[in-house]
C-alpha cells in the first residue's frame, strides 16, 4: 500500500513539473488525493509530450494509432428465407401480386363421366395487400383465373374473387372481427344437382360476410359471430342448347353462434358451442311445388391447441339439423364434423389439415339436398432455400337424403417449385381425382399434367 501511494504521489509531483508548460495542467493538480490513491499504478504507460491535451488523470496519452472498424461494418443477420418475395409497400400496407402462366395436360378436360382430353392454358393472378399496423389488422385480396382449351375438348373457365377481412382490438379482452368475400366461377363438375339436370354448368355466385366479437378476460370467455351467406346461379343450357333457369335453387343462408371458452392451459382450450338459423329461398316455392326453407340447429364440442409455430388449430365434433319446411320433404340431419390444424413437426416443413361438414341444398324433386363430409392434408417441405415440395391429398364423402347412389371423391397431388429469385420460380404438379359412384353419370377419372411460371414481387 505504501509503495502504491507513493508513485501515484511521484506521478502527480511529474505532472505538476509539466505544468508550466502546459495549461492543461491545472487539472491534474486540482485532482483530489483521494481519486490519486484509488488508481492502480502503471509503471510503463507511455507519457504524453507537452502540449498534449489527451492526458487522463494520471498523465496517460491516449495512444496515437487507434484501429478503426472495418468500412464494411458488422455481418448481415442471415435471412430465416432469402428467397421470400419482399412485396410492395404502398403507405401502412404491403402489396402482394403475384402472376402464374402455364399450360396443363387433362384425360378428361370436364372432370365429367363423359369428359375427353385437352392441352389447357392456365392464367391466374393474385393481389393481395396486407397492413403493417400496431394494432387492428385489415388484408385485402383480389383474385381472377382464366382456363381455355388450346387443342381437344372445348374448355372456357373464367373466375373472379374478392376478399377482406378485419380485425380491431379494441381492448386486450374485446376483439372484432368482420370479413366479407365474393366470389364467381362455374359450378363444379361433382355439384349433386347437375345428376338430373342440365348438361352443362351454370355460373354460380357466393356471397359471405360475416361479424363476430370475442369477450376472453381471462379463465372463461365467449364469442356471437353472425353470418350471411348467399348462392346465386345463372342459367344453364342443356342438350339441345336450349336455356334451363336455375332461379329455383338461389337462397341465402343466415346463421348465429355462440361459443363458450375455457382457458384449461396455456396451450389447451375446451369449447362448446350452438348453432341456429335459417335458409331462405328466393321463390318461396320451386317448379315442383315444394316449400324449401328450412329452419337450421347445431350444437358441437371441440378443442382448440396453440404450443406456438409448432402446433396450432381446433377439432370440433357435434351434430347438424336443417328442418325443411314442406312436410313432403325430409329433413337433412347428420353428424358434424370440422377443423383446421396447422402442425410444423421441423423447419421448413408446414402441414395443414382440414375438415369441413356442408349442408348443399337441392331442388330435385322428392329432395331435400345431401351432407358433404370433406377433408384434406396438404404439405409443404423446403428440399432447399430456393426448391419446394408440396402434397396434397383430400378425399369426400357425400350421402343424398334420397336414393341409394353416394359421391365418393378422392384426389392426390404432387409438385415442385424451383424459385430462381425471390420474383420468379418454375413449377409443375401432377394431380390424379376420381369419384366413385353407383350411377355410370356420376362417375368420373381424371388425370392432369401441369408446367408453370410463377411470377411474384
Amino acid at each position: 500500500a505504501n509503495s502504491a501511494t507513493s508513485a501515484a504521489d511521484d506521478t502527480a509531483a511529474q505532472v505538476g513539473n509539466d505544468g508550466a508548460d502546459n495549461p492543461d495542467s491545472s487539472q491534474a493538480e486540482n485532482t483530489p488525493p483521494s481519486a490519486l490513491e484509488n488508481e492502480v499504478p502503471q509503471p510503463f504507460s507511455r507519457q504524453a509530450s507537452n502540449g498534449s491535451a489527451e492526458r487522463d488523470e494520471i498523465g496517460r496519452a491516449e495512444p496515437d494509432n487507434v484501429r478503426t472498424g472495418a468500412i464494411e461494418g458488422k455481418d448481415a443477420a442471415t435471412e430465416t428465407d432469402p428467397f421470400a418475395a419482399p412485396g410492395i409497400r404502398a403507405g401502412t400496407f404491403i402489396l402482394r401480386p403475384t402472376l402464374e402462366q402455364g399450360l396443363r395436360w387433362t384425360s378428361n378436360a370436364g372432370n365429367s363421366a363423359n369428359g375427353s382430353e385437352a392441352v389447357i392454358s392456365e392464367t391466374n393472378v393474385r393481389m393481395r395487400a396486407e397492413s403493417n399496423w400496431l394494432r387492428h389488422s385489415v388484408n385485402l385480396e383480389a383474385t381472377g383465373g382464366f382456363r381455355k382449351s388450346i387443342s381437344g375438348e372445348d374448355l372456357k373457365e373464367p373466375e373472379f374473387g374478392l376478399a377482406g377481412d378485419l380485425r380491431l382490438d379494441l381492448s386486450t379482452a374485446l376483439t372484432v372481427n368482420a370479413r366479407a368475400s365474393w366470389n364467381r366461377s362455374e359450378e363444379s363438375a361433382t355439384a349433386p344437382a347437375l345428376s338430373l339436370g342440365p348438361l352443362s354448368r351454370p355460373t354460380l355466385d357466393t356471397l359471405q360476410a360475416s361479424l363476430g366479437a370475442t369477450y376472453d378476460p381471462g379463465l372463461f370467455g365467449i364469442t356471437a359471430t353472425g353470418q350471411v351467406t348467399r348462392l346465386a346461379y345463372g342459367d344453364a343450357t342443356d342438350s339441345l342448347g336450349a336455356s334451363v333457369p336455375q332461379d329455383d335453387r338461389n337462397n341465402t343462408l343466415a346463421t348465429v353462434t355462440l361459443r363458450g371458452t375455457y382457458d384449461l392451459s396455456q396451450m389447451l382450450q375446451p369449447f362448446a358451442e350452438v348453432e341456429a338459423g335459417r335458409r331462405f329461398y328466393d321463390n318461396k316455392t320451386d317448379s315442383f311445388g315444394y316449400a324449401r326453407a328450412a329452419n337450421r340447429y347445431g350444437v358441437r364440442a371441440g378443442l382448440a391447441v396453440n404450443t406456438g409455430e409448432k402446433l396450432s388449430g381446433e377439432l370440433a365434433a357435434g351434430w347438424l339439423l336443417e328442418d325443411v319446411d314442406d312436410d313432403a320433404l325430409r329433413d337433412i340431419s347428420g353428424l358434424d364434423l370440422r377443423g383446421t390444424v396447422n402442425w410444423s413437426p421441423q423447419r421448413g416443413t408446414n402441414v395443414a389439415l382440414t375438415a369441413a361438414t356442408t349442408v348443399e341444398a337441392s331442388t330435385v324433386a322428392a329432395s331435400s339436398g345431401s351432407i358433404l363430409y370433406s377433408t384434406n392434408a396438404a404439405m409443404t417441405h423446403a428440399l432447399r432455400e430456393n426448391l419446394d415440395l408440396n402434397l396434397n391429398g383430400g378425399a369426400a364423402w357425400r350421402i343424398y337424403e334420397f336414393g341409394a347412389y353416394q359421391d365418393t371423391i378422392l384426389s392426390a397431388e404432387a409438385g415442385l417449385t424451383w424459385w430462381m429469385n425471390r420474383y420468379a420460380g418454375v413449377n409443375g404438379r401432377v394431380r390424379h381425382e376420381r369419384t366413385l359412384n353407383l350411377d355410370p353419370n356420376r362417375a368420373s377419372e381424371a388425370t392432369s399434367v401441369y408446367l408453370g411460371v410463377t411470377l411474384r414481387r
